[in-house]
């Protein structure tokens, strides 16, 4: 045979060669960016607003591993897992977290005028549920990015996010409809009947923006080792960003090793976590809101801001450096 014959037969086995092995795995790339892509477009990530600390570091919720009793997590949820500040200290004089404001907007203008805030060199955060309850929820949303304040996602905020951009993807929703949002297997499934949405309705653009910019936990980790959150943190969970969003949002207790949202099983979770960090040279101190039930609640490593504003009781500015408490009081807007 030919050399030609021979170089034509080793020209059509390089080709076979290049069909069956590059091709596939340009069709197996291009299917990862796609499926990269949809994972985005499903979960935006919105960034903070107006605070003058720079590029904060951001965990998505793309990179968690549950634990065993998480359920499923919306595809409305837009959520930001962690977002990380560090020498906040060095630039801020003061540090404030709030406890819940639950839409009572005068008050929160009047507690920050108490405390004689100035957003060059003071920082508010709010420690989630903006909203429901109180006589102004948006306009708490609006005060709060006129600020600059930062904020955690509250239990509350939580399903104003999801109905949002449900209504972003879908369009409005039909307060009529005695549906279910089709969010999978959810622990806690909406319906659209849900008086979260009359929020909903009076939220612009930019509302929503702020809102779901709110991540689940702020680390401050040169501030006494300090995250906000909302509800808890389950410390039998190692990492941070491993923790369930639902119970994040809404954990008073825990019992037999899960979470509960009331206070009627188990034990306080802030115990189990002071008991796990009791041996820890550098013990990681939380702030949070949501249980006005147990009202202002200051321990050794966990600190409780809820003082149920919207009950009739203080809205609550604790300072997170020397942890003086400033306080107004509420008139009572729900029961």
């Amino acid at each position: 045979m030919s050399r030609k014959f021979w170089w034509l037969t080793g020209l059509a086995a390089f080709a076979v060669v290049v069909i069956v092995v590059v091709v596939p795995s340009v069709v197996v790339t291009r299917q990862k960016q796609q499926n990269n892509q949809q994972a985005e477009s499903n979960n935006p990530q919105q960034p903070p607003s107006t605070n003058n600390l720079g590029d904060p570091n951001t965990t998505s919720s793309t990179e968690v591993q549950l634990p065993a009793y998480a359920k499923a997590t919306s595809p409305y949820a837009n959520l930001t897992r962690i977002r990380t500040y560090n020498d906040i200290e060095k630039q801020k004089d003061r540090i404030f977290v709030i406890g819940d404001v639950h839409g009572c907007a005068a008050e929160l203008k009047q507690l920050v005028q108490k405390i004689n805030y100035n957003p060059d060199r003071d920082l508010i955060v709010l420690a989630g549920d903006l909203v429901y309850r109180g006589p102004d929820n948006v306009g708490v949303i609006r005060y709060a990015r006129e600020i600059g304040a930062m904020c955690v996602r509250g239990n509350h905020d939580h399903v104003v996010v999801r109905f949002m951009t449900y209504e972003l993807q879908h369009g409005p929703i039909d307060q009529d409809s005695k549906d279910t949002m089709p969010e999978g297997d959810v622990e806690d499934p909406l319906k659209f009947d849900d008086d979260h949405v009359d929020i909903v309705k009076n939220m612009t653009r930019e509302d929503y923006d702020y809102l779901a910019s709110c991540p689940l936990v702020i680390e401050f980790p040169t501030l006494n080792n300090s995250r906000v959150v909302h509800g808890g943190l389950d410390p039998s969970v190692e990492s941070t960003v491993n923790n369930d969003p639902y119970w994040i949002v809404n954990m008073r207790n825990i019992h037999k090793g899960e979470p509960e949202r009331t206070k009627s099983k188990g034990e306080h979770w802030a115990d189990y976590w002071t008991r796990a960090q009791a041996n820890e040279t550098h013990p990681v101190n939380i702030y949070y809101g949501h249980d006005a039930g147990r009202g202002l609640d200051l321990e050794a490593v966990t600190f409780g801001t809820d003082s149920g504003c919207v009950y009739g009781k203080q809205l609550t500015a604790l300072e997170m450096k020397t942890h003086n408490l400033t306080q107004v009081d509420c008139p009572e807007y729900s029961n």
